[in-house]
């Protein structure tokens, strides 16, 4: 197996399915939050036309339990976390393929090379890819902040 068919057959498919999968876990999570909202606003009205709607304390019964099942639904199926893990999973895959179509690792960089967001030499690209950890954990953006932080302070002086 080449490179070309080692890239369309196992990455470019990871990166489809992570995409399709944060898709659709986006759309869910703005259904069922769209559908909260939607429920929440007619609620008021509602009840402030209590006396002129027949049966409107059952709408509003009706109304609250759709809020609170759609509710439930999000916090089980927790669709807005998935949606961003998918998705930053993807952007990563993306863009970890993309650094070894151009061939620049973190090993093969000695200095600050801003134009491909790398800086430093011996850095384990690897754990940043976990879906675990935070932002500023990854040694990668440690080292970018630390430059950053150091060229800022180098120009106020």
């Amino acid at each position: 197996m080449d490179q070309d068919q080692y890239l369309s057959n196992r990455v470019d498919d990871q990166i489809k399915w992570y995409d399709t999968k944060s898709k659709s876990n986006q759309y869910k999570f703005k259904f069922a939050k769209g559908i909260e909202i939607l429920c929440a606003a007619v609620i008021p009205f509602l009840a402030g036309m209590g006396d002129t709607i027949v049966y409107s304390n059952y709408f509003i019964g009706i109304l609250g339990i759709i809020i609170a099942f759609s509710a439930g639904i999000l916090a089980l199926n927790k669709y807005q976390e998935n949606w961003i893990m998918f998705r930053s999973t993807c952007e990563a895959l993306r863009h970890e393929k993309f650094l070894f179509l151009k061939q620049k690792t973190a090993y093969e960089i000695k200095e600050c090379d801003w134009s491909s967001d790398v800086c430093s030499s011996d850095l384990d690209r690897s754990s940043c890819l976990n879906w675990g950890t935070p932002w500023a954990a990854c040694p990668a953006r440690r080292v970018r902040v630390a430059s950053a932080i150091a060229v800022l302070r180098r120009l106020i002086a």
